[in-house]
């Protein structure tokens, strides 16, 4: 973000920095457990952002399940400049409206949050029609602004019903939904639809090219040919779907190409309603003089170097949260006493299986644990799980504290599945005389353990967002099969 507007200084043009909100967390749903740590990290985000230069930011549900006292302490910390357009937090007054200029270039903002979203006091908070709030918000900002910013706490009908009903509205910036949106949408009065995604992994970038005469915001010229291009994609596919449907005789589908090909065949039709409306909306609004948007996700990744000043609030968060460990077991023994768990450790597989555990050991999996250590992420309640054996899953530990030194790393069971009832079988199949896996006690001893786990085992970690949507099935799992 800092190197965005440094770039934008340069070049002489004037830059303004938002958030929608959903900083801190996602939904109203949070452990009272996690809820500490994830306050540290929105004062973290809210610090950073102080850095690039924040305009303006509106608390989302997630945010506010934190406790309103804890996020308007992170916001005035961090002098955020809070839009609360229709939230009431009682004992925390924020501005229904702020303006910011720059370069000549002046901006208004409002915010809007469905009193759904924290119907029940999220937060010790309640919201307002939004409507009504608005209404009254826009009447009172000053006539000369060039454009007004709405941040968005709603969904995106409630997105598209209030660009219809407010017009001064040129830009909605959601925060709520979380949908990448390359292409804007193109809303009701020539406003323009913003939203870059969730969990911070990409920075929106619209640039506004201001045109003499101009009224309203149209999204560009390249955004329509995308949208048109699209729509031709999803007609080739709906007609694919139809035709199948519609063969007979030898080439006639099985029912379950039936099922598949009439789930596409709704899913392309529907979306392609909402596509053809949005281009009709996008060529209205073209036939017009208007300011023209671009817009550009930047994937926030390794590509992007660091800041060194952000990079400081970083390491600082982390030492904290490292620092706030719980009470860790003293051993292996004393954690299996207090609450024995089915995760044994992979040291216990390799009695039996020595190849395969030496194997396991020169995989990326047997570091995972050394890898957070390395970072001090350890304690990340949004890391460790998928850096141990059995995190979070049933008869696995359940946090941080319940990690031993046998369940660091991602070990044998965390593909296989828990081993404790596995080995006590094989040790009585053993007791009998019979070899493990022979004769009547084969079942037995293969007891919770899965020979061949399914891709949806690893998908529990390699889930699109915490890979960055590296993951491949076949090259992943290459890496860490077993060999014979």
């Amino acid at each position: 973000m800092k190197q965005r507007r440094a770039e934008a200084d340069a070049a002489g043009l004037p830059v303004f920095v938002v958030d929608a909100g959903d900083t801190g967390w996602r939904s109203r749903r949070v452990s009272s457990g996690r809820k500490d740590q994830q306050v540290e990290k929105l004062r973290l985000q809210l610090a950073a952002m102080e850095l690039g230069g924040i305009d303006a930011w509106t608390p989302g549900e997630g945010d506010l399940a934190l406790g309103a006292d804890a996020v308007f302490a992170a916001a005035e910390a961090a002098h955020t400049p809070v839009v609360a357009t229709n939230l009431d937090c009682p004992g925390h007054g924020a501005p229904r409206w702020r303006v910011a200029e720059h370069g000549g270039v002046r901006l208004g903002f409002v915010s809007a949050l469905d009193p759904a979203l924290v119907e029940g006091g999220v937060g010790g908070c309640t919201a307002s029609d939004p409507d009504d709030a608005l209404a009254s918000a826009l009447a009172e900002l000053p006539d000369d602004l060039d454009a007004v910013v709405l941040l968005s706490q709603m969904d995106l009908a409630g997105d598209y019903a209030l660009a219809e009903q407010h017009p001064r509205l040129d830009f909605v910036v959601n925060g709520h939904v979380g949908k990448r949106l390359t292409t804007p949408n193109q809303l009701p009065h020539a406003t323009v639809h913003l939203s870059s995604g969730n969990r911070g992994k990409a920075l929106g970038v619209a640039t506004v090219h201001f045109v003499e005469g101009a009224d309203g915001c149209g999204v560009g010229a390249g955004g329509t040919a995308d949208l048109e291009r699209k729509i031709e994609r999803y007609r080739d596919r709906l007609a694919k779907a139809e035709a199948l449907l519609a063969a007979e005789g030898a080439d006639a589908p099985d029912e379950r190409t039936r099922e598949r090909a009439l789930r596409q065949k709704a899913f392309y039709a529907g979306e392609l309603g909402v596509l053809e409306q949005r281009l009709a909306l996008m060529q209205e609004v073209a036939a017009e003089p208007r300011h023209r948007v671009d817009n550009e996700l930047v994937d926030l990744d390794a590509d992007i170097a660091d800041d060194e000043a952000t990079a400081r609030l970083v390491a600082d968060t982390l030492a904290r949260i490292e620092q706030s460990r719980g009470e860790r077991p003293a051993s292996p023994a004393t954690a299996v006493a207090e609450r024995p768990l089915d995760y044994v450790g992979s040291a216990a597989c390799a009695a039996c299986h020595r190849a395969e555990h030496a194997q396991w050991q020169a995989t990326p999996h047997a570091a995972a644990w050394t890898s957070l250590e390395q970072r001090q992420r350890t304690q990340d309640l949004s890391c460790w799980s998928c850096h141990v054996t059995g995190g979070e899953r049933p008869g696995g530990p359940q946090s941080p504290a319940e990690v031993t030194e046998a369940l660091q790393g991602v070990g044998c069971e965390s593909c296989h599945g828990p081993g404790r009832r596995h080995i006590a079988q094989a040790v009585q199949a053993a007791s009998t005389g019979e070899p493990p896996g022979v004769g009547e006690a084969a079942d037995a001893v293969t007891g919770s353990i899965v020979r061949d786990p399914p891709e949806q085992t690893c998908r529990r970690c390699h889930d699109g967002e915490q890979d960055e949507g590296r993951f491949d099935w076949a090259s992943y799992r290459a890496k860490v099969v077993h060999g014979g």
